[in-house]
């Protein structure tokens, strides 16, 4: 799987939150340095699990998603790229729940989107938590909400040769990096051996390999 990076131009319009400056990108973060004139630059910024317990999920409805992130959206925002672990599933029609079996409104996605984050792994102990039906709604969810993803295949593509990880490629300019999603199985708590090979899970959090040209 590949993405292209656009070539840095304005950020994307700020959300309509008010005068604080929190949905403002913080340019001042997106640095890589001088380097030389030839040299291809770009930013990623990561971020540990997208994990929240029910306690966070319940402060969410009450006061939106988006204000989960509004003390990080600034340096999200700033980067060429935001990356996160996206640690659960998102089934509408499913209670929403917290540890051990993670399942989380779909709005958490539109949020994260807004953040700035685009892209994500599914590669987790997590992701098989309401099972092939949570796998394939959390992909069509995180697909509706322009998020590209790497780790997991849908359900239905179970019977189809698979590598043993999923990369995806960034690039810009002609220079490239590759970033690798891997896990060494889904939650048995809430799936079962079983559903590993079913659902097709093939891809701990990812290794970036970064060219020496890049910054």
């Amino acid at each position: 799987m590949a993405l292209a990076l656009p070539f840095p131009t304005s950020h994307a319009a700020a959300l309509p939150q008010g005068g604080d400056g929190l949905d403002q990108p913080l340019l001042a973060a997106n640095m890589c340095g001088a380097g030389d004139p030839s040299d291809t630059h770009f930013t990623l910024a990561a971020s540990g699990d997208t994990f929240p317990h029910e306690k966070i999920q319940n402060v969410a409805e009450a006061q939106g998603y988006d204000y989960l992130f509004d003390h990080v959206r600034r340096f999200l925002k700033a980067a060429d790229l935001a990356y996160t672990n996206f640690d659960g599933a998102m089934l509408a029609g499913s209670p929403y729940t917290g540890y051990p079996a993670f399942n989380y409104n779909p709005r958490l996605a539109a949020a994260l989107k807004n953040a700035g984050i685009g892209l994500v792994s599914t590669a987790n102990n997590h992701i098989m938590d309401r099972g092939p039906e949570g796998l394939d709604a959390t992909l069509q969810v995180l697909q509706q909400a322009g998020i590209a993803q790497h780790g997991t295949v849908a359900s239905g593509a179970a019977d189809q040769p698979k590598p043993a990880y999923l990369p995806i490629t960034l690039s810009r300019g002609g220079a490239s990096n590759e970033l690798k999603a891997l896990t060494p199985s889904p939650s048995p708590v809430a799936t079962g051996e079983g559903w590993r090979d079913s659902a097709g899970v093939r891809a701990s959090s990812g290794s970036i390999l970064l060219p020496a040209s890049l910054s």
